[in-house]
């Protein structure tokens, strides 16, 4: 009997040590698509902040307009204060319709929305589901702002 109880225990042990392997596999994936957004993330601000900015505009409280050298297309920057980026060559009309595109973005909310998103990749990265469902967010985010749906 007592050879019985030790045989279950050595198994729930070898049960729990498969576990722990699977647990650490997710905590490691999730951490390092993590660190690989915050890296990015990072580097992306050094970039910004090293730019040269050619001139700068502000929208009321809500954000800033920055036209830069060596952007290649323009985007929003930022969750508190997001700060709209434009590549130097652009036509007054063209900054101005770019300009509506992205407030547009900002009134939605785009900015706010997105990283959440990711947060939630971070913690399901294994499932594809959850890839797709981001890639779709992210192909729809465009869509009632283009007026392409």
């Amino acid at each position: 009997m007592i050879k019985f109880f030790i045989t279950i225990l050595n198994m729930s042990i070898s049960a729990a040590r498969g576990w722990m392997a699977v647990i650490g596999i997710y905590f490691t994936g999730a951490c390092l698509l993590f660190l690989y957004c915050l890296g990015s993330l990072l580097t992306t601000r050094k970039r910004l902040k090293s730019m040269e900015i050619g001139e700068e505009e502000r929208y009321g409280r809500i954000c800033r307009r920055i036209v830069a050298k060596g952007i290649k297309a323009p985007f929003v920057f930022g969750i508190i204060k997001p700060v709209v980026y434009f590549p130097q060559g652009l036509s007054k009309e063209q900054q101005e319709l770019v300009w509506e595109h992205e407030l547009m973005h900002i009134r939605r909310r785009d900015h706010l929305i997105k990283p959440i998103a990711f947060a939630r990749v971070c913690l399901h990265w294994f499932n594809p589901f959850v890839w797709a469902a981001f890639h779709f967010m992210e192909s729809d985010m465009g869509c009632p702002v283009t007026k392409r749906c």
